[in-house]
């Protein structure tokens, strides 16, 4: 994963977010190397505030509300980034594709596991 992809996806969420939440996802099993979610800043990001950009920006792509974006109808700047989370390679990103894709990008971001990407993480 690059950096500057990370950085264009936690813009996105930052942009998509207009609330800060301060409790992880409720959902979430915890897993044993886990850490206490810290609580997000102005700077900050929670899981939850990642991917609910994730799904506003998902969304305004899928206009039919089907819940299926169509990579040949992205602009170009956006087809690398929704390519990456076509797990079937159909050129089409399902809602369980986007879900399972910004679950292991956080993962993968989150390098001190407090369940808070903080800025040096996405830098």
């Amino acid at each position: 994963m690059t950096k500057a992809w990370l950085a264009l996806w936690a813009a996105l969420a930052l942009a998509g977010c207009s609330e800060q939440t301060t409790a992880p996802d409720a959902a979430a099993s915890p897993s044993p190397t886990r850490k206490t979610a810290a609580a997000p800043t102005k700077e900050s990001l929670s899981i939850e505030q990642f991917r609910q950009g994730q799904r506003d920006s998902f969304a305004q792509r899928d206009p039919e509300s089907d819940n299926v974006v169509d990579l040949a109808t992205l602009p170009p700047r956006y087809r690398k980034q929704f390519k990456r989370m076509d797990a079937d390679e159909d050129q089409r990103v399902t809602r369980a594709e986007l879900e399972q894709s910004v679950t292991e990008r956080f993962a993968l971001a989150d390098k001190n596991k407090d369940g808070v990407l903080q800025p040096a993480e996405w830098k």
